[in-house]
């Protein structure tokens, strides 16, 4: 980096700039997608546990003839 003229050390910078938004970019889409699985799991679980639920109910017996 010493060696580099101001305009070679300016050019650095904005390509590290540049860099590290793309990653910010990136890591806040993938939280994104992330905030929306866990929202799809969650109305899964609760469909899921409501089904639970009504088959205690159901008084079914698990023996097999």
């Amino acid at each position: 980096m010493g060696e580099l003229t101001e305009k070679e050390k300016e050019n650095v910078r904005n390509k590290l700039a540049k860099q590290i938004e793309e990653s910010d970019a990136l890591a806040k889409e993938k939280d994104n997608q992330i905030k929306n699985i866990e929202t799809q799991l969650m109305t899964i679980k609760n469909y899921v546990w409501n089904m639970v639920e009504n088959f205690k109910k159901s008084h079914f017996f698990l023996s097999v003839a």
